[in-house]
């Protein structure tokens, strides 16, 4: 493992360097390594902060054996841009519940923002009076109620297919309209 591309190093080679020199297998994970999953997490929408601070918990994590590294084949940094995409998606998950009791319970809208929801609103109504009653139900039952569609096909006696194209086609022409 000579150089500073990862590209070509085998997963034999990475996983011998852990074992016998873990301090040198980091030292090389985080300059070679790191810096490609943080800039992929970053163009994915993650600040830059949060990729790195994610980063260095998985690398921590090899050091303190609670994490392995992948014993199959894939590359290294795959594997580990995927375990940070993970982690940063379970920390959002549970920062939303907070972030949410920490707003406003009656924020009041400008006039103009007050004026845009009144139609969007209004091109919702219009659209969804261009479903067929059938359509209707079966996408209020889907995304309003939350049911499954094997749920909806016994309340609408339907094949749980029928009830798929159903959402779909609904699904499809509210897309037209809005």
């Amino acid at each position: 493992m000579t150089g500073r591309s990862t590209r070509g190093a085998s997963e034999t080679a990475w996983h011998e360097l852990l074992e016998s020199e873990p301090r040198l297998w980091l030292e090389r994970v985080y300059r070679d390594v790191c810096p490609r999953v943080a800039g992929a997490l970053v163009r994915r929408g993650w600040s830059e902060d949060d990729a790195w601070d994610v980063l260095v918990g998985i690398l921590s994590d090899f050091l303190e054996k609670r994490l392995a590294p992948p014993t199959g084949g894939g590359a290294l940094g795959s594997w580990i841009f995927v375990v940070a995409r993970r982690r940063l998606i379970s920390a959002a998950r549970r920062r939303a519940p907070q972030q949410l009791k920490n707003e406003d319970p009656d924020p009041v809208p400008d006039p103009l923002e007050r004026l845009l929801v009144q139609e969007q609103a209004d091109l919702l109504h219009a659209a969804l009076k261009e479903l067929t009653i059938k359509e209707h139900e079966a996408l209020v039952g889907r995304f309003v109620e939350g049911l499954r569609y094997s749920e909806l096909a016994e309340r609408m006696v339907a094949s749980e297919g029928t009830i798929r194209k159903r959402v779909f086609e609904a699904r499809r022409k509210l897309e037209r309209w809005l």
